[in-house]
Formats: C-alpha cells, structure tokens, sequence
C-alpha cells in the first residue's frame, strides 16, 4: 500500500499556493507526484538517475532525486540519514552555482515520520533562482530542485510555492 506525504510541504511553503490554471503537467511516478502549473515536458534520465522536466520557453525547470534508504525505520537513523543527504545537497548547489551563488539556510521541519527542509538559491548576475526541498522519511531521500531564470523574487515564490504545495513522495 502507497502513502503519500503531501500536507507536511505546505508548512513549509511561503504562503497560500496559487490555484492550478487551465494548464498544468501532472506527474505521477512509482515514488513521487507532482504537479506543474503550465506545459512541461520531461521525464526519467538513466545517465544522471533523476526526473527532469522543463517549461517550453526553457525558463524554468525541476529535477528530482530519489534514493532508496537501507538504514532502518527507526527516528534516529532517518534523522541521520536526513542531515547527511541535505548536506551533500547543499554542497553540490554550491560547487555548481559558482562563484556569484548564494544559498540560504534551511527551513526544516519534521513530520510524519519524515524530515523536510526547503531553502532557496540565487545568482544575482544571471538572475537565476533555485529552490529545494529535501525529503526523507523511512524509504527514501528525496530533492526537488526548482530553477528558474529572470523571474522577480514574488513571481519565482509564487511558482515555487504551488510546485511544491502539490509534491507527493511515497512513504
């Protein structure tokens, strides 16, 4: 039987998610789901082991990281497993940023079983934002990482907010 843990992001979120307009991608696979508000096109790439999907005027786009755990159903070890995994995120958004990218602090939170965090990226010189949410409960690690390019700081909130205001991740 599949869990989804969806209510636990929207605590994390920055506000009331915009309603879906008449366009949206839903994405429905073994281990996750989620909701894009526009047309986006994607899907699994067996060279890098991620989900990748992109907005046709290539301004935005998701990529998202699913790791089985092997290291029990116990609070402790999922803990563990939690600030291993969103440290090593944290890292490699630095080392691909460059040097102009910063990166907030995580935003974390634990829920159901499971430890979420959500932090942000930006690149002032090329204006391009980044969100993260990071997700580990008793079966995997998971990222979703949002990008976008030239969008204001209210706009990009907006579409990180209802992004990740309709992510499921199997339990």
């Amino acid at each position: 039987m599949r869990k989804f843990i969806v209510s636990a992001l929207s605590a994390l979120s920055f506000g009331p998610s915009p309603s879906a307009g008449a366009s949206e991608t839903v994405v429905r696979e073994d281990a996750f789901r989620l909701t894009l508000p526009g047309d986006w096109t994607g899907g699994y790439d067996a060279g890098s082991h991620t989900w990748s999907y992109r907005t046709s005027q290539q301004s935005e786009g998701i990529t998202v990281g699913i790791l089985q755990r092997a290291n029990g159903a116990e609070p402790q070890a999922i803990k563990s497993d939690f600030e291993i995994y969103l440290r090593a995120r944290r890292d490699q958004e630095l080392k691909l940023g460059g040097a102009e990218f910063i990166l907030s602090e995580p935003r974390t939170l634990e829920q159901q079983g499971a430890y979420i965090a959500r932090f942000d990226g930006a690149d002032r010189v090329t204006k391009r934002r980044t969100q993260t949410l990071v997700i580990v409960n008793r079966t995997v690690a998971a990222s979703f990482y949002y990008e976008a390019l030239a969008l204001s700081d209210q706009e990009f909130q907006q579409r990180a907010s209802a992004i990740f205001g309709q992510v499921g991740l199997m339990q």
